[in-house]
């Protein structure tokens, strides 16, 4: 599909020079790449890393496991206090939703329960470790995520808003 190249080696922020993936991972990509000038509007150090068994990240509860596809590392620009981002993002194709619905609702608990205080890492730095719901290209599930993915980042076409370093 010609609407989803893209020379991934000419992007500064894909660590990698190409995506092999999926066709719902080509279309993340192609999304990230749309919005790429608003999210470096409000960030640096914008980086889209392929999680490719890098890391895990386990549930609390019961220590299941999920290995997020793709992870969205970014700096807030102008700040008082710099705050780093980490949002865990999962393209998932509509067959396997509803049998993984598991992991969106582990990666949304994210955003409302995981700051990690900068004392345990670095002096200078805070986190904020963000998961949003299962990016799919079906309109109903991509409006979703799309609402999710700016109201995270601050960066929506209606009202762009601070990004919350609570």
């Amino acid at each position: 599909n010609n609407d989803l190249r893209l020379n991934l080696s000419e992007k500064d922020w894909y660590v990698y020079d190409d995506n092999f993936g999926t066709s719902e991972e080509k279309h993340l990509i192609r999304f990230i790449n749309d919005v790429m000038d608003k999210i470096q509007r409000k960030f640096d150090d914008v980086y889209l890393l392929r999680n490719e068994g890098v890391f895990k990240l386990f549930r609390f509860a019961d220590g299941a496991a999920i290995e997020p596809d793709f992870v969205l590392f970014m700096t807030e620009k102008n700040t008082k206090e710099r705050m780093s981002f980490q949002i865990f993002i999962e393209p998932k194709g509509e067959y396997l939703m509803k049998e993984d619905q598991w992991k969106e609702d582990f990666l949304q608990k994210l955003k409302d329960d995981f700051y990690i205080n900068p004392s345990t890492i670095y002096e200078s730095t805070k986190f904020r470790l963000i998961g949003l719901p299962f990016f799919n290209k079906k309109d109903e599930y991509f409006l979703k995520y799309k609402e999710s993915f700016e109201g995270a980042l601050g960066i929506g076409s209606n009202k762009e808003k601070k990004v919350t370093s609570s």
